[in-house]
């Protein structure tokens, strides 16, 4: 793990990563958290894919951020985890996933969609709909 956080060569922190990721256990939680700011694309990617495996809603909010990261496989990565998570806290990342949603294949964006879908109607059901009758 500390290869993965503190190493100055990005292949070193790349190749550890991928050890850690092929390990998952929730030990490497923290250091895939970290990792998600590295200055390596594929580090983040990595890290984003570890966490939808082993994450849950404590980790939705750090991985949500990379929606908009600078790096298309990244965006694309932390789009479909935010999507596969189907938690509440997905609708306030329409907009950021929108943009994502150009880099991925049609099947995953339309799940990730029908999850926005499925959340907003939620809400409308529970909240709105009261008001208005």
């Amino acid at each position: 793990m500390e290869a993965m956080e503190r190493d100055s060569e990005p292949e070193v922190r790349e190749t550890a990563a991928e050890v850690l990721y092929n390990l998952l256990n929730e030990e490497t939680i923290p250091s895939f958290i970290e990792a998600l700011s590295d200055s390596s694309p594929k580090v983040r990617k990595i890290a984003v894919e570890a966490l939808e495996k082993l994450g849950g809603e404590e980790t939705f909010e750090y991985v949500a951020k990379l929606v908009t990261d600078g790096n298309a496989d990244v965006r694309a990565a932390a789009a479909r985890t935010v999507a596969k998570f189907g938690h509440k806290k997905f609708v306030n990342t329409i907009t950021p996933i929108g943009k994502a949603v150009k880099e991925m294949d049609i099947e995953t964006a339309t799940r990730g969609l029908k999850s926005v879908q499925n959340v907003a109607k939620g809400f409308w059901d529970k909240f709105l709909k009261k008001k208005i009758d």
